[in-house]
């Protein structure tokens, strides 16, 4: 069956007018994410690729924190990870963090760290990962880590490069490493493997539990030569050890980069492996995946359940694209296990695709009420069912084009859900054009539709 928002229109409808803007990146947009000790420009200071376009930073250390250059393994405190800037520590495979829990007997509880962690590196031959921060085969619960993370680089020349700001591992004989809060800039970081190796995350690579992150991913890098290259921002992946976890994702995902010159790559901003909870109220604009035809995922690539919201606030992808074209989620199921992408708006929030969704094996949830949209401006191909809640608002820009097999109301029968298609009218050549739902197999249930001419 084909669903033309041009024919649901002439049942019934509502008319409104709106309008919607393109997402501009500035200089000045950058500074109002980034807070007082980071301040970007046009023209001075380090440089950095965002998108198509060249941005420069200046970092300041903030008032009160004494600058490092030593490394700290397993026998620290608190205070010495308080009111610090770790900078300027290189490492290889066997010395790798500014700061770090390995292998440790005895579990450690209560740690926060409230430092920045500017322009450390490791390379090595062998392995290479976290330049900031590593917690490996060690039990620990980090209540807190806050600051900025700038500029850390993990290179290797065969195996993997892996989380060059925060390398977190997976259970190990037992063992558990868990982040309560993860809160900070993301600026610029660098895993990259110059052999046959792999790569995981420009920045954050989880393979333990992290409550909740908070943050600005802007810059960030994850670049392979012949291997796979991940997550350009965060990696949340599971490996044999144990099963990753991920929590509530809050920030800004800008201009992050997971590529491979002749593997594939996926995730620009997340590469989601493992368990995830919801990602509220963030952007992703101008995040990109480049690599060969089996490359994901220009913000987000998920093998698992993926939960998008907009809650008294917005969230919007715009300019992420898959070796140029444009791609903001893709959903990775089986013939065997339907992936679920619940998207919501609630509370008067906007979540807006200024990009296409796609994927194989999996089923679109629009949830939401109190004013929330949920709205398309491009394509969203290759459900399996879509399914509108009650309340909820599915609103289609005139390109929006939904194709799939089978769409429901998923509701008890009380508030209609309400499906929002504007239309663009050209009196001079007498034609309409709206979005267009296009169905393989059954629709069913009871709409309210709403147009804006």
């Amino acid at each position: 069956m084909k669903l033309s928002g041009i024919a649901t229109i002439l049942m019934s409808g509502t008319f409104l007018a709106t309008s919607a803007n393109a997402f501009e990146v500035t200089s000045d947009y950058l500074n109002s994410l980034t807070g007082p000790n980071i301040s970007w420009s046009d023209s001075t200071g380090t440089e950095v690729q965002v998108g198509d376009q060249t941005f420069y930073y200046t970092y300041t250390a903030p008032a009160g924190y004494e600058e490092t250059s030593e490394r700290l393994e397993n026998d620290f405190t608190n205070d010495d990870v308080t009111n610090k800037v770790f900078t300027g520590i290189s490492g290889t495979e066997d010395m790798n963090a500014a700061v770090m829990l390995k292998s440790m007997s005895d579990p450690v509880e209560g740690l926060e760290i409230v430092s920045d962690f500017v322009n450390n590196s490791v390379n090595s031959t062998d392995a290479a990962y976290g330049a900031g921060i590593l917690f490996r085969a060690t039990d620990v619960v980090a209540d807190k880590i806050q600051g900025n993370f700038i500029n850390n680089s993990v290179v290797s020349s065969s195996t993997y490069s892996v989380g060059p700001a925060i390398f977190l591992s997976h259970n190990n004989s037992g063992k558990q490493a868990i982040i309560r809060s993860l809160e900070g800039n993301f600026i610029n970081n660098l895993a990259e493997n110059t052999g046959s190796g792999y790569v995981h995350a420009g920045a954050v690579d989880n393979h333990g539990q992290i409550d909740s992150i908070k943050g600005n991913f802007i810059g960030n890098h994850a670049k392979a030569k012949s291997g796979y290259a991940v997550g350009g921002a965060i990696s949340n992946d599971s490996l044999s050890g144990g099963a990753a976890q991920l929590g509530t994702v809050m920030g800004n995902f800008i201009g992050n980069i997971a590529e491979s010159a002749s593997g594939y790559a996926r995730g620009g901003a997340i590469h989601n492996n493992s368990s995830m909870g919801s990602i509220i109220n963030s952007n992703f604009i101008n995040n990109k995946v480049i690599g060969n035809a089996n490359s994901n995922g220009g913000a987000i690539y998920s093998t698992h359940n993926l939960q998008v919201a907009a809650d008294n606030g917005t969230s919007l992808f715009e300019g992420n694209t898959v070796n140029g074209e444009s791609n903001a989620i893709y959903m990775s199921g089986t013939s065997s296990s339907l992936l679920e992408l619940n998207l919501t708006g609630t509370n008067n929030g906007v979540l807006t695709f200024n990009d296409d969704v796609d994927g194989s094996y999996y089923n679109i949830n629009i949830l939401g009420g109190s004013g929330g949209e949920v709205v398309f401006n491009q394509n969203v191909e290759h459900f399996s069912n879509l399914s509108i809640s009650e309340e909820a608002n599915m609103h289609m820009g005139v390109n929006a084009n939904i194709s799939g097999q089978s769409m429901v109301f998923a509701g008890t029968g009380g508030s209609k859900p309400t499906i929002t298609v504007d239309i663009d009218v050209d009196k001079t050549n007498q034609t309409i054009k709206s979005g267009m739902i296009t169905l393989s197999e059954e629709v069913s249930g009871d709409y309210s539709v709403i147009v804006n001419p």
